[in-house]
């Protein structure tokens, strides 16, 4: 009776083994298009990069998804990508996301903003400004774009400088060899 019980009891233990990882694959499943969206975006904000990729590529390769949750999703990943310094693939998921749906504006506020960060500084202002036309009273993108000008003045200012500091010395060897050749 024991080796009776004790067999049932393995049997019972290898039937839970083995259900357990299909049971797990099938919660992942059993999520809605949208819940897949929310833990995408809650990861992200959470800075669990990782697993908003998870999230976002299983959404992904549904067919389920609504020409907006396809939009959210490439934006998603836009900004997933941007903060693991993964620019290009930030780029083309941006744009994935501004060809299903051209207006969004806040899928080109985190264009903008890649480029921003990329240091690309005209082409973050092109943006930006694309999408003030389409919200021109939001602040962020008011920021941003603030942020964007700034940034491409010092960029200026600072090539100014390095031109010129290079001219000084251009000019200063020029004039240090002439002044040798004049005493020869």
């Amino acid at each position: 009776m024991k080796i009776t019980l004790l067999g049932l009891l393995l049997g019972v233990l290898s039937v839970l083994t083995i259900a357990a990882p299909a049971q797990s694959q099938s919660i992942s499943l059993l999520l809605e298009d949208d819940q897949l969206l929310k833990n995408g975006r809650k990861a992200v904000h959470s800075g669990n990069l990782e697993k908003a990729m998870f999230y976002y590529e299983e959404a992904l390769k549904r067919n389920s998804l609504s020409r907006l949750e396809l939009v959210d999703v490439h934006n998603g990943l836009c900004v997933t990508y941007m903060y693991l310094e993964h620019f290009e693939k930030a780029i083309v998921q941006c744009r994935e996301s501004l060809k299903i749906q051209s207006n969004k504006w806040d899928t080109m506020n985190n264009l903008g903003t890649v480029y921003l960060v990329m240091g690309n500084f005209n082409e973050a202002i092109k943006i930006y400004e694309k999408a003030l036309k389409m919200k021109p009273k939001s602040k962020i993108l008011l920021f941003n774009m603030e942020i964007a000008q700034r940034r491409s003045q010092e960029a200026l200012i600072r090539l100014e400088i390095e031109q010129e500091k290079n001219g000084f010395y251009e000019d200063d060897r020029f004039q240090g060899s002439a002044a040798l050749d004049q005493r020869s």
